[in-house]
């Protein structure tokens, strides 16, 4: 038994089901952590603890300067200084409220799953005096919670979602609802006037991989087994969270096995198995059902790299952090005690709003907007982009959308330049036009000044990866309804 009085604790699988069982281990709640001495450093180290307003969330985000959460289901962003807590309560507009949070520092919002367990919300960063903020739905992912086997788990895809963490190396999110043996990977949408549907079919399910199937991913260097089971008995995922390599998985129904008492969180390899690149068929399902989306067949664990023990009774979604200490942290909520807990990590794997260094970043273009279609007058072609000045550069992303389906996203970018006298950005690359890889578009962004009513655009998509013959769809003309942002 750890420290403090022994107690029996109800855990719920999910607070909307009301499925709980007692964790015989959890305690009293230990006295709030001290500097961690120079004997104690390292990873897995307790670096601090933060008392929230309320015991009963699942969410945590780190924006560079403050700490962010919600309760279940929460109408109210709360903002907590990580040095001095000083703290601050921001009304959200717009949704039934918010579960699990995950900052983009590219794009400076937060990515919030609503209480439907269903909906991914866009959520800006309040600035200074802020008292509320406007919660825009993006992105709705029941089309792959409705199949069957999509959560892999006894329970089925729970509508609590607890883990969601946005990954800036590849501008993706990546999900898991509470309880789920699966960790999903999709493309975020940036488009603020329609909500897109996440499917394969329209290119925004990029895959996922099992954290519930022992043994190591096929070619995988990972531990031997993969799934959680050998730390916490039981195979579980709660929160998840994006470093600059590796994935932060939490596991909420965690009991260690051993005399320790101590639970684990765990790292994970980003890495995504899709036939027929790799054998990753589950001998368990047979062969694919005639009319069954084969996507229920690519079950593949991913790989486990590392766990760190986790001293308290449930840990819920967690964020990176490689500002307040002088070294790599992990933010993780507790959802019994209700203390946001700060962990050391590996130095490198944990860079907060996605895993980009951002600051680190000279010379780039940001925005969006939408241009007119020069193929039809009723069409509106909308972009977003985080482009550098090198197609050497990272991270390179640009979206494009238009007629309520269209959707490419850029891959690989194979040439950019920047004019830093017209502060315009122009290159090219390849990537997928609504699933299809082999798909290309060539651009030209100008930035002319605030408030962006003046910024300039042209894109061609192309549905070869030449970017050559008749486009697809062609933007061009004024920015409408946004801004293009030179940082030169």
């Amino acid at each position: 038994m750890r420290g403090g009085r022994f107690v029996i604790v109800l855990a719920c699988a999910s607070a909307l089901l009301g499925v709980c069982k007692p964790i015989a281990d959890a305690v009293d709640p230990a006295p709030p952590a001290q500097a961690a001495s120079a004997a104690t450093q390292g990873p897995g180290t307790q670096r601090g603890e933060i008392k929230t307003d309320s015991p009963f969330g699942v969410s945590v985000a780190f924006a560079g300067d403050f700490l962010y959460y919600t309760d279940f289901d929460g109408m109210v962003l709360h903002q907590v200084d990580p040095v001095t807590e000083a703290r601050n309560e921001i009304a959200i507009l717009g949704s039934d409220g918010i579960n699990a949070l995950s900052y983009d520092s590219l794009h400076q919002v937060f990515w919030g799953m609503g209480s439907d367990g269903s909906t991914v919300y866009s959520i800006p960063k309040p600035a200074l005096g802020d008292v509320t903020v406007v919660a825009t739905p993006a992105m709705n992912v029941a089309p792959i919670l409705v199949t069957h086997g999509f959560c892999d788990s006894d329970f089925g895809c729970q509508p609590l979602v607890d883990g969601i963490g946005y990954d800036g190396t590849t501008n993706t999110i990546w999900f898991t609802p509470d309880g789920s043996g699966r960790i999903y990977n999709f493309d975020v949408n940036l488009d603020p006037s329609q909500i897109v549907d996440v499917t394969d079919a329209n290119g925004f399910l990029n895959g996922w991989f099992d954290i519930n199937d022992p043994g190591p991913a096929p070619g995988g260097s990972g531990s031997d087994p993969d799934d959680m089971a050998p730390q916490c008995t039981a195979d579980f995922s709660s929160g998840v969270a994006a470093g600059a390599g590796s994935l932060y998985l939490t596991n909420g129904d965690c009991v260690s096995p051993d005399a320790t008492g101590h639970a684990s969180y765990f790292r994970y390899a980003k890495t995504l198995y899709d036939p027929p690149d790799k054998p990753c068929l589950d001998p368990a399902l047979g062969p694919v059902e005639p009319g069954r989306d084969p996507f229920t067949a690519r079950v593949c664990p991913g790989d486990k790299l590392d766990f760190f023990p986790y001293n308290a009774p449930r840990a819920e979604d967690l964020e990176c952090d490689d500002q307040t200490f002088n070294v790599n942290v992990m933010w993780i909520r507790d959802a019994v005690d209700g203390f946001l807990r700060a962990y050391e990590l590996p130095a490198g794997t944990c860079i907060f709003g996605g895993g980009v260094a951002v600051s680190s970043i000279v010379g780039r273009f940001t925005g969006g907007g939408y241009l007119a279609s020069t193929q039809s007058t009723t069409l509106k072609v909308h972009t977003a982009l985080v482009l550098q000045c090198s197609e050497t550069d990272k991270p390179n992303h640009l979206q494009v959308t238009w007629n309520n389906g269209y959707h490419f996203h850029l891959e690989h970018a194979m040439s950019i330049e920047c004019d830093t006298t017209s502060k315009k950005n122009t290159g090219f690359g390849t990537g997928r036009l609504n699933g299809n890889p082999k798909s290309c578009a060539r651009w030209s962004f100008t930035d002319n000044g605030e408030p962006g009513n003046r910024d300039l655009g042209h894109v061609d998509v192309y549905a070869n990866a030449m970017c050559t013959g008749i486009p697809m769809i062609t933007g061009d003309g004024p920015l409408v309804g946004g801004n293009y942002q030179s940082h030169l």
